[in-house]
């Protein structure tokens, strides 16, 4: 098993993933998508409403994926201005399988999960690719298929 692939998992009792779902909340942001295309492929791409960042070609950023329940909490900070916010997807919602899907289908060389997932965020109408592990996501998808 590569050390991508790895996941940290724990059990936890049903009242305390409600109080980490809601505090999550807090940060969750207010956004829409659609599928890109680009150079690398078609990326799901998400336009964050209030996302206000100065001008820049690239921004420093970290992405986790925290999946509680049948939730998935892709967090992004981005570092030099300190924002965060959460994009909170389930895959029992409907509406969210084609983006899971699309998630996934990022990571596909031959097979899932064979590379970083990749994300567009529209930043001052600008688009930025951004990477990240989303091992949990894919299996999701490829639970839910």
């Amino acid at each position: 098993m590569d050390e991508k692939d790895k996941m940290n998992v724990m059990v936890i009792p049903p009242e305390v993933s409600t109080k980490i779902l809601k505090e999550y909340s807090k940060k969750k942001a207010d956004w829409k998508w659609a599928i890109g295309i680009t150079n690398e492929g078609l990326i799901p791409f998400f336009e964050i409403k209030n996302l206000d960042l100065p001008e820049k070609e690239s921004y420093e950023y970290e992405i986790s994926v925290i999946s509680i329940d049948f939730h998935h909490i892709i967090n992004i900070k981005i570092k030099e201005f300190n924002k965060e916010f959460n994009i909170i997807i389930c895959p029992l919602i409907e509406s969210y399988r084609d983006l899971i899907k699309a998630i996934a289908s990022t990571t596909r060389v031959s097979k899932y999960n064979e590379r970083e997932a990749k994300i567009g965020i529209i930043i001052n109408g600008k688009p930025h690719i951004f990477e990240f592990n989303a091992t949990s996501i894919v299996y999701s998808f490829l639970l839910s298929s």
